[in-house]
Parts: C-alpha cells; sequence; structure tokens
C-alpha cells in the first residue's frame, strides 16, 4: 500500500507534462480573463473580443504565429471554436470553425458556422466565409470532405476557385 501512492504521483506527474496525443483536442471555454481556446497537438487558437469585434491568435508548436481580426460584424455570440486539418482544393489548411448561437430574438434555434482556412504553415488566410456544409451534413468535416455538398434551406455550397475555397450559390 505505501508503494502504491508514490507511483501513482509518478505516473500521474508524467502524464500532465506529456504532449497531446494525435487527433486529440482541448477546448477550453472562456473565463474572466482568459480568451476562448482550443489546442491540438501542433497547434492552438484562442478567440478574443474586442468591443464587439472578434480575434483570432494562432500559434504552431514550432512557434510561429498568426493574428486576424473577423470584420463581419455578424460574428456574435460565438458559443465554441473547432479546428480540423484539411485539404481543400489541393492544399493543405488548418480551419478554424466558429459556432454562432442564434439571436435572442430570433424564432429559429439555427447555429450559423463562420470558418476561416488558413495555410498550414499559419502563414495568412487563405478564406473566411459562413459554412453552408455543416447544416447541410450535420457535422463539422475537413473542406475535402463537403465540397459541392449543397445546403439544402440556403442553396449554398464550397466550390474550389483555383487553390481557394469559396462559397457559390445552387443554379
Amino acid at each position: 500500500m505505501k508503494k502504491l501512492l508514490p507511483s501513482f504521483l509518478l505516473f500521474f506527474a508524467a502524464t500532465c507534462f506529456a504532449e497531446l496525443p494525435v487527433g486529440v483536442e482541448v477546448y477550453t471555454i472562456a473565463g474572466l480573463d482568459a480568451p476562448m481556446k482550443i489546442e491540438k497537438k501542433d497547434y492552438q487558437f484562442y478567440l478574443y473580443e474586442n468591443d464587439g469585434s472578434h480575434s483570432i491568435s494562432g500559434r504552431r508548436s514550432n512557434g510561429k504565429e498568426i493574428d486576424h481580426t473577423i470584420d463581419d460584424a455578424g460574428v456574435g455570440r460565438v458559443e465554441r471554436i473547432f479546428a480540423i486539418d484539411s485539404q481543400p482544393c489541393g492544399t493543405s489548411s488548418i480551419d478554424l470553425v466558429l459556432q454562432i448561437a442564434p439571436s435572442p430574438s430570433s424564432e429559429s434555434d439555427r447555429r450559423n458556422y463562420y470558418r476561416i482556412v488558413f495555410d498550414s504553415n499559419l502563414d495568412n488566410v487563405v478564406s473566411e466565409f459562413y459554412d453552408p456544409s455543416i447544416a447541410a451534413v450535420n457535422a463539422i468535416l475537413p473542406l475535402q470532405s463537403v465540397e459541392g455538398t449543397t445546403d439544402s434551406e440556403t442553396g449554398r455550397k464550397i466550390i474550389c476557385n483555383g487553390s481557394k475555397p469559396e462559397i457559390a450559390t445552387e443554379d
């Protein structure tokens, strides 16, 4: 019994300093003095709210950083953020998806999703848009899995314009 407690403490201490395993993400809700955060093995994103606008700060494990401000005033009540590795339009990217709560005065409980596509090195933002694919397939998936999937309510879908994912309306 006396050896069990030190063994447990040694095991627990070692796991506290271990890296995140591949495929695991850690989501932290926003606190009074802390931003919303999503962390994966090779990168992490922070979402800050500044006077009604939102700023994103991304960091790779190699120290590379990017900051981005969302200019769309409609991106308001962010409930949750998700990070996804994608390969849209023949390129590699890291996608940050913001789940936006419906307006309190809205009769619908439908959430909107805003996707920001960063290049895989976090050098720049490739594209950003309201994502119609999430409503169409009822899941947050990598872009290569949902290219061309049309949202039946809006008729919008994700297409490739060269190496850049964009939104198009079905004709």
